[in-house]
């Protein structure tokens, strides 16, 4: 009689587990709804706003973000509506909707919170200990396109996660297609200033800090790098006699500046500014300088300084970008909303927020233009059509800086600690040994030196990248020059400086596309009409820089090419 009960109760428990495990096989009506979609299906235009609520664990309290259309973007309403990445997080997030339900698990409430899927804004979610996350996605109307709440993992081998709408309680596996974070980090556009490193042609950290209880700024290294195009070295003033700028010191810079994430903002306000490390001086080492950011305060003219400092940079179009950096970012500015933000931080010994490493940092950014840094080409033949280019360039570069600083001005900005550590680093790690200087062949000298000897010759030119050309013959008048677009059609033969040939073309012309070579041969074939003959002399670094090419052409090696342009063709 006893194993007959032990016998019936393993039966009850089964029978039990299958009630909510595998009801799809009982059910017909549930079976019915298998495979159908969740929510409604539409196209990613109609979307116009995207909620996404959750139970916050460690305030143990209800988080929503939000972000929604306005105009033709996306604002993030708890960030002072900041701009949102929708084109990219909102297209990618519209992969829910048509999501097709698995398999039937249960439609008993009780079994809710065991399959995490309890409405976190529901009032059972204050007392549950297990949550789901619940994504709204309406359209322009406002009615919902999906109102869904996501538990947890299906481990039962089918994958996906379980899910219910909100308005049902049947629970469900799907499988989705996004991941939808509630992070802003995770929504905001990641090049701030929306920049390339191509663009960028000059850096400068300064790293100079404010002694607030003294009122007093200690100076710091100021080091500057620039160089004149894409692919030339980066120079700089205060680089010792044995030492260059080190490329990879300075990639983390550029890196870092042109693919910035930000972890927070705060609207711009100067009643802020002090509390968060930033200042106006009036001091001439910071006012006087030619990059200094000089604004007008109750009627004088003052600099605005970062309590850690600043990074100029300067890309080719001549917009000059100023990041100054503030104080550490404390309590919920990390990640701040109008109703929480406050600093409420371990304070040290002066008041202020205790530096460690991780804390993240306040950031102000502007943006200036100077002509004399823009390298948009200029384009006429006369004089005077070539000085209307020149104003017609610096009217377009004065209303960009005029936009991008209407931009920037509208908010404070919170960037990681390990952002700050890579824009503004130490002196040291900007700087690196220099290399031996290659060889130019067995001639003994230098490639710098036989490059300068060469460019002194009379009739070579050398363009601002490095390039030497000399024209040995012309061909008829009229004649086309190549683009980047076109392809072309050449003789050439190509030696090092000790007039060994290592390439030649045999047998007729060659065809390639302009673009199609190294970087020597597009910029010089552009110089070229169809018929010219030319001769190339290519720098180590238009040509195959450090790597060399194969057994014929060594490392750092200069190259000659004599080349005649046959014919350019479409």
């Amino acid at each position: 009689m006893k194993t007959a009960t032990i016998i019936l109760g393993v039966l009850a428990l089964v029978t039990g587990y299958f009630a909510w495990k595998a009801p799809a096989q009982l059910r017909s009506a549930d079976l019915g709804k298998q495979m159908t979609t969740l929510g409604k299906e539409a196209p990613t235009e109609q979307i116009a706003s995207l909620s996404v609520a959750t139970w916050d664990a460690e305030s143990d309290k209800l988080k929503v973000f939000e972000v929604r259309k306005e105009g033709k973007g996306w604002i993030i309403p708890s960030h002072f509506d900041y701009p949102a990445d929708g084109a990219s997080r909102v297209g990618n997030t519209a992969g829910l909707l048509g999501t097709q339900r698995g398999k039937f698990v249960t439609d008993d409430p009780k079994l809710h919170e065991q399959l995490g899927v309890i409405d976190p804004k529901s009032p059972a979610a204050e007392t549950a200990k297990e949550r789901g996350k619940r994504i709204t996605i309406k359209d322009q109307a406002g009615a919902a396109l999906l109102d869904l709440i996501v538990g947890k993992t299906d481990n039962d081998g089918g994958g996906g996660s379980f899910v219910r709408e909100v308005d049902s309680n049947e629970v469900y596996t799907a499988k989705l297609n996004a991941d939808v974070s509630t992070k802003f980090v995770d929504w905001v556009m990641p090049d701030l200033l929306k920049v390339t490193p191509a663009d960028l042609r000059g850096l400068t950290v300064s790293s100079y800090q404010v002694d607030e209880v003294n009122g007093q700024i200690k100076p710091g290294d100021e080091t500057a790098v620039a160089r004149a195009t894409e692919s030339a070295d980066w120079t700089s003033p205060q680089a010792p006699a044995d030492q260059r700028p080190a490329k990879e010191g300075v990639d983390k810079i550029v890196n870092e500046l042109t693919g910035l994430k930000l972890v927070g903002i705060r609207p711009f306000s100067p009643e802020w500014l002090q509390p968060r490390g930033f200042f106006f001086s009036q001091d001439p080492r910071f006012l006087d300088k030619p990059d200094a950011l000089a604004l007008n305060v109750n009627g004088q003219r003052v600099a605005l300084i970062g309590n850690e400092g600043e990074l100029g940079a300067v890309a080719k179009d001549g917009m000059s970008y100023k990041l100054y950096f503030g104080e550490i970012a404390v309590g919920e500015d990390q990640d701040s909303s109008a109703e929480t933000a406050k600093l409420d931080a371990a304070k040290g010994a002066d008041g202020k927020p205790a530096a460690k490493d991780g804390n993240n940092r306040y950031m102000a950014v502007f943006c200036t233009y100077d002509p004399t840094k823009d390298q948009t080409p200029v384009t006429g033949e006369k004089d005077e059509d070539k000085e209307k280019s020149r104003k017609a360039n610096a009217e377009a570069g004065a209303k960009k800086a005029e936009k991008l600083s209407a931009r920037f001005a509208k908010f404070f900005y919170v960037i990681s600690d390990s952002s700050f550590k890579n824009l503004r680093p130490a002196k040291d790690s900007l700087f690196e040994a220099k290399p031996p200087e290659p060889q130019a062949g067995k001639s003994g000298k230098t490639n710098s030196a036989w490059l300068a000897e060469n460019g002194k010759k009379p009739g070579v030119t050398t363009t601002a990248s490095g390039l030497q050309y000399e024209v040995v013959s012309r061909g008829p008048e009229g004649g086309k020059a190549p683009t980047d677009a076109d392809r072309v059609s050449v003789h050439y033969k190509g030696t090092l400086v000790d007039g060994e040939v290592f390439d030649e073309s045999k047998g007729g012309p060659t065809e390639f596309g302009v673009t199609q070579v190294i970087k020597g041969w597009t910029e010089g074939l552009k110089l070229m009409h169809e018929g010219d003959k030319f001769r190339f002399v290519i720098p180590s670094e238009l040509g195959y820089g450090e790597a060399g090419q194969g057994e014929k052409i060594p490392a750092h090696s200069i190259l000659v090419f004599e080349v005649e342009l046959v014919k350019v063709l479409p």
